[in-house]
């Protein structure tokens, strides 16, 4: 669940701050740190109104460094505005404000246990009476919005995720500006959110502009940029304009190979979205190149049974039966039918796939019993957790189907083929 380890320090900041300390040239970051550190120190002593003049001390710092538009100053600005409501707040509008902090200490509860539906009423309690007490326009409400689509969209609550986004934008656009960190940040999601749920024609236009604002903010060579990128590649390809998936990437790449380093772990997303791109438009030497450098910085970062790793080795194999190096194939792919496995247990869909992988392979070598063995596991697996009308069984289902005619079982092969596949299938078995 990405996003939950995330919702703590809402609650208890109430501000994220994002000042970019070491991008201050006038103020050493020591110093700076220390500013920071005065302010929030007399916050955490009630003197609200002394705490208010620090950041505004701060928010002329940054002023003359980034300029008064910049979104350093718009949070150094929005830091002093919180202090100085908090210091014409009533004892029970502290009380309040003390029972958000005490939800936080329930959130990092319920984040390490899990509890994703306590979670999340948490997160309603605590954004009404944050509404309440800061006003239901407020910065701090788009943030908690935000934070709690995140958790929709983890737990597959995709249309509740999708409002609460869309409810945030128009708070985060009025109260942040268009181009600040958590403007771009709900963009992203909603891109990411489209992605996810099969829309990406429509994710093309949010993604596109994360990366024009994440551009803008950070420059174009940064690694947050480079994210971005890969984000429309992968959006791009998912629609079949692979060219075009292919120039996002490939700029994503450079930028991250000159910010991070060739090995670094950030960089081995990319590296995987090349290699299918590749094997998308039939180029299988390119597509193992880029493929054998993911799953080296998979394999050295997170081993050899995380789904990262496996991911990447399963397309390897691909690449390398395509490049006519079937027996290299078939050892990785026995490697990745016992990771996933062991790492998703014996009915999940990952499993399947990965049997179904190795199985069309030995089928291809000529291995008959072992591919007809692996088939008939994928299938079970995929009739049971994904319905007969499932791409992938129905594709399986085709395997099968030729397997049994290779070996000469056509009443066996008829059977199936009629009792599973629709006529485009059964005239297609091997795609």
């Amino acid at each position: 669940m990405p996003f939950i380890r995330r919702i703590g320090c809402l609650l208890i900041c109430l501000l994220p701050w994002q000042i970019a300390a070491g991008q201050i040239q006038e103020v050493s970051q020591d110093q700076f740190a220390a500013y920071v550190a005065q302010a929030r120190q007399l916050e955490s002593a009630g003197n609200f109104a002394e705490a208010a003049q620090a950041w505004n001390r701060i928010a002329g710092q940054l002023t003359d460094r980034f300029g008064a538009d910049s979104w350093q100053v718009t949070n150094a600005r929005l830091a002093e505005m919180i202090a100085s409501r908090q210091a014409s707040f009533t004892p029970e509008q502290h009380a309040q404000l003390g029972q958000i902090r005490q939800w936080q200490e329930v959130a990092v509860q319920q984040v390490k246990a899990g509890q994703t539906e306590e979670l999340l009423n948490t997160m309603h309690q605590a954004e009404q009476l944050i509404a309440g007490l800061f006003g239901p326009e407020s910065h701090m409400v788009a943030q908690i919005k935000t934070h709690t689509a995140g958790l929709l969209q983890s737990m597959g609550q995709f249309q509740q995720a999708w409002e609460t986004y869309r409810a945030a934008l128009p708070l985060a656009r009025k109260t942040f500006g268009p181009r600040h960190p958590d403007t771009e940040t709900i963009y992203y999601h909603l891109g990411i959110l489209l992605q996810a749920t099969g829309n990406s024609d429509r994710a093309l236009s949010y993604l596109s502009q994360s990366a024009d604002i994440s551009k803008s903010l950070y420059g174009e060579q940064h690694p947050i940029y480079a994210d971005r990128l890969m984000t429309l590649g992968v959006a791009c390809h998912a629609l079949g304009k692979y060219q075009e998936a292919l120039d996002f990437l490939t700029t994503a790449d450079q930028i991250q190979t000159a910010a991070l380093g060739q090995e670094h772990p950030g960089r081995a997303q990319t590296l995987l979205n090349l290699g299918i791109t590749w094997l998308s438009m039939q180029d299988a030497g390119q597509a193992q190149l880029f493929l054998q450098q993911a799953a080296d910085i998979f394999l050295a970062e997170n081993g050899p049974a995380d789904p990262f790793t496996l991911s990447a080795r399963s397309q390897l194999a691909t690449a390398l039966a395509m490049n006519g190096q079937n027996e290299q194939a078939q050892a990785v792919l026995q490697e990745v039918v016992t990771g996933n496995r062991q790492t998703h247990g014996e009915q999940h869909p990952l499993t399947a796939k990965s049997e179904f992988q190795l199985g069309v392979l030995l089928g291809r070598r000529g291995q008959y019993p072992d591919a007809e063995r692996l088939l008939g596991s994928a299938l079970t697996k995929q009739r049971q957790l994904l319905g007969d009308e499932h791409y992938a069984t129905q594709q399986t289902a085709a395997a099968m189907v030729m397997l049994l005619e290779r070996t000469g079982r056509t009443d066996q092969a008829t059977q199936l083929r009629q009792s599973m596949l629709p006529p485009a299938v059964a005239r297609n078995p091997g795609q």
